[in-house]
Protein backbone atom coordinates (compact mmCIF):
# COMPACT_ATOMS: atom_id res chain seq x y z
CA UNK A 1 0.00 0.00 0.00
CA UNK A 2 2.51 2.67 -1.26
CA UNK A 3 0.97 5.97 -1.80
CA UNK A 4 2.68 8.70 -3.58
CA UNK A 5 1.90 12.01 -2.24
CA UNK A 6 1.79 15.46 -4.43
CA UNK A 7 3.98 18.73 -3.31
CA UNK A 8 6.18 16.33 -0.70
CA UNK A 9 2.49 16.59 1.59
CA UNK A 10 2.07 13.24 3.75
CA UNK A 11 1.30 12.79 7.51
CA UNK A 12 3.87 13.07 9.06
CA UNK A 13 4.48 11.37 12.61
CA UNK A 14 7.59 13.72 13.89
CA UNK A 15 5.25 17.01 13.39
CA UNK A 16 3.12 15.26 15.20
CA UNK A 17 5.02 14.61 18.12
CA UNK A 18 6.10 18.03 17.84
CA UNK A 19 2.40 18.94 17.88
CA UNK A 20 2.00 16.98 20.99
CA UNK A 21 5.13 18.15 23.20
CA UNK A 22 3.90 22.15 22.01
CA UNK A 23 0.48 22.14 21.32
CA UNK A 24 0.90 26.14 20.42
CA UNK A 25 3.59 25.39 17.86
CA UNK A 26 1.05 22.50 16.47
CA UNK A 27 -1.56 25.23 16.03
CA UNK A 28 0.52 27.35 14.54
CA UNK A 29 1.90 25.25 11.94
CA UNK A 30 -1.33 24.00 11.59
CA UNK A 31 -2.84 27.41 10.44
CA UNK A 32 0.26 28.18 7.90
CA UNK A 33 0.67 25.21 6.26
CA UNK A 34 -3.55 23.53 5.88
CA UNK A 35 -3.36 25.51 2.36
CA UNK A 36 -0.22 23.90 1.11
CA UNK A 37 0.22 21.00 2.62
CA UNK A 38 -3.16 19.60 4.31
CA UNK A 39 -2.20 16.49 5.38
CA UNK A 40 1.00 17.05 7.26
CA UNK A 41 -1.09 20.05 8.67
CA UNK A 42 -3.41 17.82 9.83
CA UNK A 43 -0.75 15.79 11.27
CA UNK A 44 0.15 19.08 13.32
CA UNK A 45 -3.32 19.71 14.14
CA UNK A 46 -4.06 16.29 15.65
CA UNK A 47 -1.02 16.17 17.99
CA UNK A 48 -1.74 19.34 19.60
CA UNK A 49 -5.42 18.66 19.91
CA UNK A 50 -4.16 15.00 21.43
CA UNK A 51 -1.42 17.71 23.68
CA UNK A 52 -3.91 19.99 25.18
CA UNK A 53 -5.99 17.18 25.98
CA UNK A 54 -3.99 15.36 27.57
CA UNK A 55 -3.10 18.73 29.56
CA UNK A 56 -6.80 19.07 30.49
CA UNK A 57 -7.18 15.65 31.60
CA UNK A 58 -3.44 15.83 33.60
CA UNK A 59 -4.67 18.90 35.10
CA UNK A 60 -7.63 17.82 36.43
CA UNK A 61 -6.48 14.72 38.19
CA UNK A 62 -3.77 16.49 39.48
CA UNK A 63 -6.88 18.80 41.13
CA UNK A 64 -8.30 15.97 41.99
CA UNK A 65 -5.36 14.54 44.41
CA UNK A 66 -4.26 17.91 45.33
CA UNK A 67 -7.89 18.51 46.98
CA UNK A 68 -8.11 15.49 48.60
CA UNK A 69 -4.42 15.52 50.35
CA UNK A 70 -5.52 19.43 51.55
CA UNK A 71 -8.44 17.60 53.28
CA UNK A 72 -6.23 15.23 55.40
Amino acid sequence: MNQQYSNGDAPSTGFAVLGFFFPLIGLILYLVWKAQTPLKAKSCGKGALAGVITNVVLSVIAGCFSVMAASY
